[in-house]
């Protein structure tokens, strides 16, 4: 507890700047956004009409001025409101956030079961057949744009063979397309991962005496060398989550998964800055999380890591 405690003590002026950077980006947004805004009400963008809108939304304040404002709001967690809807920021994403958690969430577990058979099963079977055939799948799954592969197994598990609904939300069944668009591109990148970090400690002392005293291959691969090969994979796992996250956007709006992916475009189409910089700002802390969590979770993989760490101390 102690040490998650100075983690987190320590990501704190990591978020900060992450804030300060997530306003910088969201206030730099290209054109008028006042004179968008009086244009989509229907009004006539004149002169004093938009000078209007810019001063009700302080659009003319100096910079640090606006940012001190929309820091200090975030310390009560009140980001502001939509400027297309009205509505409180944080009610929006708070409303999205759990259909992207259960999508990314679901698409970690295919490409962790991806990833263990893959990997596995590469490393079996190195340098043979298997092994072949595993990393050239694991390319694919590598360079295939997230939208062709939406579009590819839509057509296959829905149109072709009408084993799932084509879009929508509500059960696991909807779930399931989506998360297979994301989760075979994370399942291909962790496989690779993990046959790597097989083959390394496969080649240990201690699997060696392992061998030498006539176990089974098998229990030499999962009870010995399993745990040390999953470190990288776990590190790699921290390290996709921004990849996942950022692959919602197209896959929710393919998907029509109503998640922080479609609020993200609909914010960038409308010049929405608050719910923008809310959006930046919560993928950031998702990530970095995620990132404190895989940090936390090496010193139950590897004990050796929990000896340095009371030696340090």
């Amino acid at each position: 507890m102690a040490y998650a405690a100075r983690r987190l003590l320590q990501l704190l002026p990591l978020l900060l700047v992450i804030s300060f950077l997530t306003f910088a980006m969201a206030s730099a947004v290209p054109g008028d956004v006042a004179e968008m805004m009086v244009i989509r009400s229907g009004g006539q963008p004149t002169p004093e009409a938009v000078a209007a809108l810019r001063d009700q939304l302080g659009l003319d304040d100096p910079f640090l001025v606006r940012y001190a404002r929309w820091l200090g709001g975030l310390a009560r967690l009140d980001l502001g409101a939509s400027w297309q809807t009205r509505e409180p920021v944080v009610a929006i994403l708070a409303r999205a956030l759990p259909a992207t958690l259960w999508l990314t969430g679901t698409a970690l577990i295919v490409g962790a079961l991806l990833a263990l058979v893959l990997g596995t099963g590469a490393a079996a079977f190195a340098n043979r057949l298997p092994d072949r055939a595993a990393l050239l799948f694991t390319l694919l799954g590598k360079v295939v744009p997230d939208f062709l592969l939406a579009f590819a197994l839509m057509y296959l598990l829905a149109v072709r063979w009408p084993l799932l609904p084509l879009q929508g939300y509500g059960t696991w069944r909807h779930v399931l397309l989506p998360a297979l668009t994301l989760g075979l591109g994370v399942g291909a990148h962790l496989a690779r991962i993990l046959r790597a970090s097989f083959l390394e400690v496969l080649g240990q002392n201690y699997i060696t005496v392992a061998r030498a005293k006539g176990l089974p291959p098998g229990t030499v691969l999962w009870r010995h060398a399993l745990r040390n090969a999953l470190l990288p994979v776990v590190t790699g796992l921290g390290d996709t989550t921004g990849f996942l996250l950022g692959g919602t956007v197209i896959v929710e709006n393919v998907f029509n998964w109503p998640g922080l992916g479609r609020v993200a475009l609909e914010a960038i189409a409308a010049r929405d800055l608050p719910l923008l910089q809310g959006y930046t700002l919560l993928m950031a802390v998702l990530v970095v999380s995620v990132n404190l969590l895989v940090d936390l979770s090496y010193r139950w993989l590897d004990p050796r890591i929990r000896l340095e760490a009371a030696a340090g101390a």
